[in-house]
């Protein structure tokens, strides 16, 4: 994998293997403390354009996989209490995977092109609600702190590739509250 010179593109050779890449802090928005009380909800806007190609004589295998990321900084998130799945701290920092994934996965056969695009927007059920929050495991006071502090929440995406010739990727969101 090569990245670009902004850290956001990297090379795939088609025929090799499933290239994939990692993003954080893609952007960011501060939710100010004690400007939310019960929830902060967010909208989800993805657009996806990718082409899959075989310019080989044999089939080939093609993948796609987005998924959006969200990662959640908070001084709440450095209490003792405030640890994850396994009971390790969460040091101030919590990591989430958002709704809006895709993924493609099947066989191109020889000579084959195929492009797709894809637009939607989808509205979170829960969002960053208290229950939310609560069914992670995080007690009521580090919840409460969660609230009455400043929260930054950082846009991320994982994506992973195979016998694709062009993908573009793009999200946005905008957060609401209460």
């Amino acid at each position: 994998m090569t990245l670009g010179s902004d850290d956001r593109c990297f090379v795939h050779t088609i025929g090799g293997p499933i290239t994939s890449g990692t993003y954080t802090d893609l952007g960011r928005i501060t939710i100010p403390g004690r400007s939310a009380d019960n929830v902060v909800y967010f909208v989800l806007n993805r657009t996806i354009n990718s082409n899959f190609e075989n310019p080989f004589v044999n089939e080939i295998p093609a993948y796609f996989s987005f998924s959006p990321r969200l990662t959640i900084e908070s001084d709440a998130l450095n209490d003792p209490a405030a640890v994850d799945e396994n009971g390790n701290p969460l040091n101030g920092v919590l990591t989430v995977s958002a709704f809006g994934a895709h993924i493609f996965n099947r066989s191109l056969g020889a000579g084959a092109f195929e492009a797709s695009f894809d637009h939607s927007s989808a509205a979170a059920s829960t969002g960053f609600a208290r229950t939310y929050f609560a069914a992670l495991g995080l007690p009521p006071h580090v919840i409460n702190q969660l609230y009455r502090r400043p929260m930054t929440i950082k846009l991320g995406m994982r994506v992973a590739v195979r016998g694709v010739s062009f993908g573009q990727y793009l999200y946005s969101m905008r957060f609401t509250g209460n």
